[in-house]
């Protein structure tokens, strides 16, 4: 599914941005607006592209857990990439990833809080968070195993290292 080749230089241009401000690990930019922003009118390869960047985790980079921020965006572009193309597993497993990078940023929050006095909203509001993408992730696993169980068992391993860390 990954041939930038087939991209507008305006498209390669943005996605060079985005990649430029994911290597700077830019945890201050709102991705959200900046998305809104896209000169053309893309096709779904440019929005794979852009999703796949966003969520790009390299050693020592934050985890940008903001509803603006890089994950989420890249979340949302996997579940509008899969409304109209839900037959790529590359899609699916991208969506899997940024699920799992999303739920361990919760959960570094919550260890972090668990101890400290006078953060009882703030950690509510991460358990909740926290349960809304378990629920979502499981669920996207299940899918993915019913539609693609012959091809890959990538997505079994998911789910047994899901069910592993949280029963």
């Amino acid at each position: 599914m990954s041939n930038p080749s087939e991209l507008s230089q305006t498209e390669q241009a943005f996605l060079n941005k985005i990649q430029s401000l994911v290597e700077s690990d830019d945890i201050t930019s709102d991705y959200d607006e900046l998305i809104s922003k896209v000169a053309s009118n893309p096709n779904g390869q440019f929005w794979y592209e852009c999703a796949m960047t966003l969520h790009q985790m390299e050693e020592g980079m934050q985890l940008d857990m903001r509803d603006n921020g890089r994950l989420h965006v890249a979340w949302q572009i996997f579940n509008n990439l899969l409304e109209s193309n839900p037959d790529f597993p590359q899609i699916w497993a991208g969506k899997v990833d940024v699920l799992n990078y999303i739920l361990s940023g919760y959960s570094a929050r919550l260890h972090a809080l668990a101890n400290v006095e006078g953060y009882e909203e703030e950690i509510a509001e991460s358990v909740s968070r926290s349960e809304f993408i378990k629920k979502e992730l499981l669920t996207t696993l299940d899918t993915a195993i019913e539609k693609f169980t012959d091809e890959n068992d990538w997505f079994k391993f998911e789910k047994e290292e899901f069910l592993e860390m949280y029963g």
